[in-house]
């Protein structure tokens, strides 16, 4: 494992918290990574804010925001794809 995995790994571990805007609403909600692949995949839960799933289009465009490391992190992404993996929503 070369030295960018590691940092990708340690960045992106799995339950770590991060938050999803989205570009439409500006509306913000946290939720938990559930894996990450290189380059740039992302797979997390679907936010759920006011006790209610935030309910993402595909193709929709979002922000991802987290702290690692004492510094923050955000980048611009896109809903590739919705996924029901039983019990829970993915995106």
């Amino acid at each position: 494992m070369d030295a960018s995995t590691r940092s990708m790994q340690e960045k992106f571990a799995i339950n770590k918290s991060v938050l999803v805007e989205r570009r439409a609403t500006k509306a913000r909600s946290v939720c938990r990574i559930l894996g990450a692949r290189e380059p740039c995949h992302l797979i997390v839960e679907l936010p759920i804010q006011n006790g209610k799933p935030v309910l993402f289009s595909q193709h929709e465009k979002c922000v991802v925001r987290f702290l690692s490391d004492g510094c923050v992190y955000g980048f611009i992404g896109t809903v590739i794809a919705i996924m029901r993996v039983s019990p829970s929503t993915v995106l």
